[in-house]
């Protein structure tokens, strides 16, 4: 039985709150100096969970003031609430409640030459037009490219399951987090550009496309970023400056060449169909497909290959025999190698809820803010909290998607969670994409555009993996959190029949 629970519908008028009303508690400290303290803590003392986790616990309370890192003296917008219980945090997925203009990293800003001196779509709030443009553009781009979404995906995860076993046959083991992130790039770019990143010719990214791209966004997000260094190194480099943009200067310069030279069709759409900028919707794409998108496909593969491992061989053979009776009901039609269809994977119920509780403990993105449109009251579980006008609100998804008011035993993966009614019944609750699963992307609102070919996608991976393998096992120091997701592969195991 899915280990599931509905919580408590809101109330149906927010105006008047059905809980006591309450001050947010919690302070700010010092100026700057509480800043940095909570830095400190967020980054080094206490880590990301436990920072919010001793907070909540010290105020008794999902609601609370803090300083969001990175925070002064190069971050000086810091202040801001938490809310960390589903009640509460759905406010942030409510579009005439909170502006998301420039708040998708909370106080963290990049400089707008990392883009091209544009303001790119994740930061643009819904009532600007050219978010709609824009987003509009993206569905319509996912439309006309939809016959190429899963051949260039069964191409690109057969390339990289070789180079998997080539790894492990040589080595005993083969990383997920890198490959998978090249696999994702390789699929993105052939499917919506057109062109592999590697092949060589006019504008190629080159064999090394994937450090063209990461090194830039590594730059961009530095602010925010864990890294290998040395505690004191990274906390004087990447939290308490901004990282100047002529350190990947050369690194975009190639990535907008690539796009300029090889996204003409959509390019063409953009500019003739939606009236847009072609310059600007060079600086567009690269942002959306090689942030929003790459890096949110790609960290699904390490985290199902992690979740799948713990599983098992028995828990795998199910996913196996599932994945290969819809195949062979639904076999493709056409193109050599390719086996999967559209139909196929929607007859494939464990595998979605399977996919679905990995993007509940592990979605690629763990927080969502925005700012107060409005003086307006928000209720957690158990009061109502006075929220002025333009104050910074923040959402730390492992807590919302862990809310014991909801999810039984919320910190435990249960692959058949969200089968059946109680499985439907919590299905509002996760809120991955921005959104609510039961709910659409929509040019008005911030949801994911490509919410459902990401879950479709994603289902692919794991379809292909046992359509090319009968098991596979994972390493004994694997592990993944809220901001690393060290996975390697220790054995795969060929499909006997």
């Amino acid at each position: 039985m899915s280990m599931s629970k509905p919580a408590a519908a809101a109330p149906s008028d927010p105006s008047k709150p059905s809980k006591p009303l309450k001050e947010v508690p919690g302070s700010y400290g010092l100026p700057v100096l509480g800043a940095v303290k909570d830095r400190l803590d967020f980054y080094w003392f206490q880590g990301d969970t436990e920072f919010f986790r001793i907070r909540m616990e010290q105020h008794k309370s999902t609601v609370f003031r803090v300083n969001y890192s990175p925070g002064p003296p190069g971050y000086p917008d810091s202040r801001g609430i938490i809310l960390l219980d589903q009640k509460s945090f759905s406010v942030l997925l409510d579009n005439s409640k909170v502006d998301k203009s420039d708040t998708l990293l909370g106080p963290y800003i990049p400089n707008l030459a990392f883009t091209g001196g544009y303001r790119v779509l994740p930061y643009l709030d819904t009532s600007e037009a050219k978010h709609t443009a824009y987003k509009d553009l993206i569905f319509e781009l996912l439309h006309v490219n939809s016959s190429r979404i899963i051949p260039e995906y069964n191409k690109v995860f057969a390339e990289t399951a070789g180079s998997w076993e080539e790894r492990i046959a040589k080595s005993g083991k083969a990383e997920v987090f890198a490959s998978s992130d090249a696999m994702i790039t390789r699929f993105l770019l052939r499917t919506i550009v057109h062109k592999d990143p590697a092949e060589p010719g006019p504008a190629s990214l080159g064999p090394k496309f994937r450090d063209t791209y990461q090194l830039w966004t590594g730059v961009n997000f530095a602010g925010i970023a864990h890294t290998p260094l040395p505690h004191f190194l990274e906390e004087l480099l990447f939290h308490t400056f901004r990282l100047p943009p002529f350190l990947v200067k050369k690194q975009y310069k190639a990535l907008a060449n690539f796009y300029r030279t090889h996204a003409t069709e959509a390019l063409d759409l953009a500019e003739k169909k939606y009236g847009l900028d072609r310059e600007e919707t060079v600086h567009q794409l690269i942002l959306i497909l090689g942030i929003n998108a790459r890096l949110g496909l790609h960290k699904m593969i390490p985290a199902l290959i992690y979740y799948l491992g713990l599983l098992g061989e028995d828990f795998q053979a199910k996913i196996a025999a599932e994945v290969r009776s819809a195949v062979h009901k639904n076999r493709a039609q056409g193109e050599e190698g390719v086996n999967i269809t559209t139909q196929a994977l929607l007859e494939m119920p464990l595998l979605r809820s399977t996919v679905l509780e990995t993007l509940r403990l592990t979605p690629s993105i763990f927080y969502m803010y925005g700012r107060a449109r409005e003086d307006m009251v928000i209720e957690s579980h158990d009061a109502a909290f006075q929220i002025k006008k333009g104050e910074l609100l923040g959402g730390h998804q492992y807590f919302v998607m862990r809310d014991p008011e909801v999810f039984e035993e919320p910190h435990k993966f249960v692959a058949d969670r969200f089968l059946g009614e109680r499985g439907k019944a919590v299905l509002p609750y996760l809120v991955w994409s921005n959104g609510r699963e039961t709910e659409s992307p929509a040019s008005s609102n911030k949801q994911c555009p490509a919410k459902d070919v990401a879950e479709l996608i994603t289902m692919q991976f794991v379809a292909e993996m046992f359509l090319r393998y009968d098991s596979f096992e994972i390493t004994k120091d694997s592990f993944i959190n809220t901001t690393e997701l060290n996975v390697h592969l220790k054995s795969l195991k060929k499909r006997s029949v």
